[in-house]
């Protein structure tokens, strides 16, 4: 199975990597190891984690206040966002294949 980001997605996992790279270097590199860890999971069990009522599905992080929201279809993992917890609910709806 693959996977893709949407393009805001790549945008939102930049911008959350360079702001805890401000914080330590050490605390970036722990973010970015617990986002491929939560591709892992998705891909090794992608209806696992918490359906949406949008008919995606949720996957938290465990250290960090993030959660990856994608959709399956076929062999396809879409990672349509990387989602701050305290971002307003579903800004990430419009998005599409793109």
């Amino acid at each position: 199975m693959n996977y893709r980001l949407h393009l805001d997605a790549k945008k939102e996992l930049q911008e959350a990597t360079y702001y805890y790279a401000n914080v330590s270097q050490s605390l970036a590199d722990g973010f970015l190891a617990e986002i491929e860890e939560c591709i892992s999971r998705i891909l090794t069990f992608p209806e696992a984690w918490t359906p949406l009522p949008s008919g995606a599905r949720r996957c938290r992080t465990n250290r960090f206040p993030y959660s990856l929201i994608y959709r399956r279809q076929d062999d396809l993992i879409f990672i349509m966002a990387v989602m701050h917890f305290h971002r307003k609910p579903g800004y990430w709806e419009y998005r599409d294949q793109s």
